[in-house]
C-alpha cells in the first residue's frame, strides 16, 4: 500500500476543502423590489462559500448552499471566470424568472445579457 507524502496529502485536503467543482452556491434577494423580486444569482465550479456570502452580502442577498430555484425561469445570464481570483471555469449565472420584475421574455433576458460584458445567455 502507497502511502501519502506531505505535499500530496495537503493537495488532497486542500482539493476537498474546495475544489468546488460540485459545490453550488446562490443568492436569494433578502426582501423583493422591482430589481431583484425575479433574479437568483448561482456561483458554482470554483467559488467558495465565503465568496458567496461575500457578494450575497453586498446585493443585500442571502447566500445559500443550493442552486436558485428554477421555477418559472425564462432564462439566464452566464459569465465564465477566465482571470482572477477564482479558478478559470468558475461561473455566476444570474436566473431571471418571470414575475414582478423587469424581465418577462427569454428575449428581454438575452438582450439583457448582451448588453453586459462577459456574459452570454442560457436557457434553464
Amino acid at each position: 500500500m502507497r502511502r501519502f507524502t506531505g505535499l500530496a496529502f495537503t493537495a488532497l485536503a486542500v482539493c476537498f476543502a474546495g475544489c468546488g467543482n460540485a459545490m453550488i452556491f446562490s443568492c436569494k434577494p433578502a426582501f423583493s423590489s422591482l430589481e431583484n423580486s425575479s433574479t437568483c444569482v448561482e456561483y458554482a465550479n470554483g467559488w467558495t462559500w465565503e465568496q458567496a456570502r461575500m457578494f450575497c452580502g453586498q446585493v443585500m442577498s442571502i447566500a445559500e448552499q443550493a442552486h436558485c430555484s428554477r421555477a418559472n425561469v425564462i432564462g439566464g445570464c452566464r459569465s465564465v471566470e477566465t482571470t482572477g481570483f477564482v479558478p478559470r471555469g468558475a461561473t455566476t449565472t444570474i436566473w431571471f424568472a418571470s414575475g414582478a420584475g423587469p424581465m418577462l421574455t427569454p428575449e428581454q433576458v438575452s438582450t439583457h445579457c448582451a448588453s453586459m460584458p462577459g456574459y452570454v445567455f442560457v436557457r434553464r
